[in-house]
């Protein structure tokens, strides 16, 4: 396998990289405040400089923000000798800060309740609720959660794989991942199954990403800035074909959210231009680790139902003089009120569970009766007559 030289691994935190996760998830956080009610009111009744600036920047903010935070991860994974232990590991650090906040969110929509506000969107009971609190990442109650927790389980096994195709296996799975994911959903209703968010979304994704960081050599500024303007052209045309093709009109929502090709090219244009830029900064690297709260709180069941419907009123925002820079000054705002409350999580983790972090992990793989498990499974699949390799990865 060649692996381009020019693709360095900085040891000490890039705040560049650390910027591009606040600036995703402020891309995301966006995205959720227009298509949870505030875009159905600005497509019926606001006039077209409102909807074009919300469409070209809220609109697509989601994809572009969701891609962007896995590409972070998937660059650096790439760029590792495969191993489930420290995949589990991940696993494990990520599940102690989800639990946190779906018990807490709990308690939290608990208490309004008994003030009077109920926060649950409708059709949803209590006792279910309470299930998905204690076990959110199994009954997805984050998709992303749930999805990219599943990418690291398989991810070893992916990247053996995938290193053992070779270069020119690799190049024609990802042409055909692109060719179906990015320039196939360029049209209307087309979905080839990608429409649905799940770890194939990752997978797909990972594809991509590691073809290029293992293979390619690095595109130049310029060509990251094409792509990151061709993806926005693409969207652009889309737009103004709408104001004179009704039915293009009506799919509007659609292909600004399941489209791929314009935000793989702006998010990943984007990601290729802060991954070379490198600085530090304590203060960018002291809130980056809280932006994932951000998405874990605004993105729950019932905080999110009470931001967007009882909080955020659509026609409240609509009926302000600048609905757009409004909505700029509320994602900037809820986005600054849940940072804060993950620095109190933060503190509270340090001093409390943080102290011996990972002991119980580490206890429980390094287990006798976690090893027999093991062996035995391994025993059983030696014996079963499969001599093919086993890919090479870290158990």
């Amino acid at each position: 396998m060649h692996q381009s030289k020019n693709h360095s691994t900085v040891s000490r935190r890039n705040s560049s990289i650390e910027l591009l996760r606040i600036i995703a998830m402020l891309a995301i956080l966006g995205h959720h405040l227009y298509v949870s009610g505030l875009g159905q009111a600005i497509e019926t009744s606001a006039n077209n400089v409102t909807r074009f600036l919300f469409q070209m920047t809220f609109l697509p903010g989601g994809w572009v923000g969701d891609i962007l935070f896995f590409s972070i991860s998937a660059w650096f994974i790439a760029d590792e000798v495969p191993s489930l232990k420290k995949n589990v590991t991940r696993i494990w650090n990520l599940e102690r800060e989800v639990l946190f906040w779906s018990i807490t969110l709990f308690a939290l929509s608990i208490f309004l309740k008994t003030k009077g506000v109920n926060p649950l969107p409708e059709n949803t009971g209590w006792k279910v609720f309470l299930l998905k609190s204690l076990l959110p990442t199994s009954t997805r109650l984050w998709w992303y959660v749930t999805s990219y927790d599943l990418f690291l389980l398989f991810s070893p096994f992916i990247v053996s794989g995938l290193k053992r195709m070779k270069q020119r296996n690799h190049a024609l799975l990802a042409l055909i991942t692109f060719g179906l994911w990015g320039v196939g959903t360029l049209f209307p209703l087309f979905t080839f199954d990608f429409a649905k968010l799940s770890v194939f979304t990752f997978i797909f994704w990972f594809i991509l990403i590691s073809y290029y960081r293992w293979y390619m050599k690095p595109l130049s500024t310029k060509t990251c800035w094409l792509m990151i303007i061709s993806g926005e052209m693409i969207y652009l045309i889309f737009w103004v074909g709408s104001l004179f093709i009704p039915w293009l009109h009506s799919q509007q929502r659609f292909i600004f959210i399941n489209t791929q090709l314009p935000p793989l090219l702006v998010s990943f244009g984007l990601f290729l231009l802060f991954e070379r830029f490198h600085f530090s900064s304590k203060i960018i690297n002291f809130i980056a680790p809280s932006t994932f709260a951000v998405y874990l709180i605004h993105q729950h069941s019932s905080i999110g139902n009470l931001l967007w419907q009882k909080v955020l009123v659509p026609t409240t925002i609509l009926k302000n003089g600048h609905p757009f820079l409004f909505s700029c000054a509320a994602v900037i705002g809820l986005f600054v009120v849940f940072i804060l409350a993950d620095f109190i999580r933060r503190l509270f983790f340090h001093i409390t569970i943080d102290r011996h972090k990972d002991k119980w992990l580490y206890q429980l793989l390094g287990s006798k009766n976690f090893n027999r498990i093991k062996q035995s499974f391994m025993k059983h699949t030696a014996s079963s007559g499969n001599n093919s390799p086993l890919p090479s990865t870290q158990a």
